[in-house]
């Protein structure tokens, strides 16, 4: 994939071009080396660039980092396509949804390689722009919408949640197992005999946790 943060957008094409690479090439050293192993030196060998170059696009590692996430998080997140319509019942815009999001982590290794050694480095962060569009992110998430609607029409029964915890309490239960066995799949294999079919079955079991069985 492409990375061109809207943030920049008022940059010249050169320096957005160069952006891009300085960007796909952390991505790659990330996941396949980790944050904490990967330099600004290895990355700027990888990106073809000097080193006070690359100091001119990112004080540090960090701050590169944080955008890339920002940037996979809205790909993972917001593109899935579906709606709750006529044809399109709320059960199953949400079980496209999340099929979609586990279909990502098949096709993109590298995302979610990067997506565990970002975890595994930033037990914590102090950047106030990043953690906004983290949060946007989250609220522009279709998932909320389609439960909201379920609710509405009493096809859900969210056991006295709220709609946005309930969203994120699904998509977390859901990505974190994916993302452990997706990382690990031998040892998860080998010590708990799981492995990609528990994902959809997963999901058949959140579906069913939030079906109104009553009706």
């Amino acid at each position: 994939m492409d990375f061109f943060p809207a943030k920049y957008d008022d940059e010249s094409r050169t320096r957005r071009q160069r952006r891009n690479v300085i960007l796909q090439s952390a991505h790659e050293l990330v996941a396949r080396e980790g944050l904490s192993s990967v330099t600004m030196q290895m990355i700027a060998d990888a990106a073809h660039v000097e080193r006070r170059t690359l100091y001119n696009y990112y004080p540090h590692k960090e701050a590169l980092a944080m955008d890339i996430q920002v940037l996979l998080l809205n790909d993972f997140y917001l593109v899935p396509n579906i709606d709750v319509s006529d044809d399109v019942s709320a059960s199953e815009a949400v079980r496209s949804y999340l099929y979609q999001i586990v279909q990502q982590f098949y096709d993109k290794t590298d995302s979610l390689n990067f997506f565990t050694q970002f975890d595994l480095y930033f037990r914590d962060y102090d950047d106030k722009d990043y953690e906004q569009a983290l949060i946007r992110i989250v609220n522009d998430m279709p998932l909320a919408r389609f439960i909201r609607a379920g609710a509405v029409s009493g096809e859900f029964n969210l056991h006295g949640a709220t709609v946005d915890d309930c969203s994120k309490m699904l998509l977390n239960s859901l990505v974190g197992f994916a993302q452990r066995v997706l990382f690990r799949p031998q040892v998860y294999q080998r010590e708990q005999s799981v492995g990609r079919g528990h994902i959809h079955m997963l999901i058949d079991m959140l579906m069913a946790g939030l079906l109104n069985h009553s009706l």
